[in-house]
């Protein structure tokens, strides 16, 4: 069993990117809101990041599975072609930025609600800082256990 797992510290980091995106395209929105037939923007990304977390968790539990037992030349390819297999799930991790569909609500042509994208913004600030304080204690608790296992 591994002592320290970076899964949650990449997850995590994966959602701050893809929440970073999305707010730019907020910001696009809002910029926007006055511009004739300009379609606001979204970006989607939860779905891919729940299955690259379950997947993990897959891959975890079968190097423990595979580490309670006797290690040999087999499972240690097992290991090697999961922890291959982890890296390319993250390269795979690409949130997807995408118009959306709502009908136009000015006459214009533009669907952009200056009041909604508003607090889209603030809710994807919040889950953000939520976000980057879960790391940041993550990361506390490492240092502590840095500094307290040298003595």
């Amino acid at each position: 069993m591994e002592l320290i797992s970076n899964n949650p510290i990449e997850a995590s980091t994966l959602a701050l990117n893809a929440l970073s995106s999305r707010h730019n395209a907020l910001a696009a929105n809002i910029a926007n809101a006055d511009t004739p037939g300009y379609k606001r923007v979204d970006v989607k990304f939860e779905d891919q990041l729940v299955k690259i977390i379950e997947k993990n968790t897959d891959i975890q539990k079968e190097k423990e599975k595979n580490s309670a037992k006797v290690m040999n030349s087999a499972n240690s390819v097992v290991l090697s072609n999961s922890l291959n297999y982890q890296e390319d799930l993250y390269k795979e991790f690409k949130p997807e930025i995408s118009e959306t569909g709502n009908a136009a609500i000015k006459t214009d042509g533009n669907n952009v609600n200056i009041e909604y994208e508003m607090a889209e913004l603030a809710k994807n600030g919040t889950k953000y800082a939520a976000i980057t304080t879960m790391q940041e204690k993550m990361f506390s608790g490492l240092r502590s256990v840095i500094e307290q296992g040298g003595r």
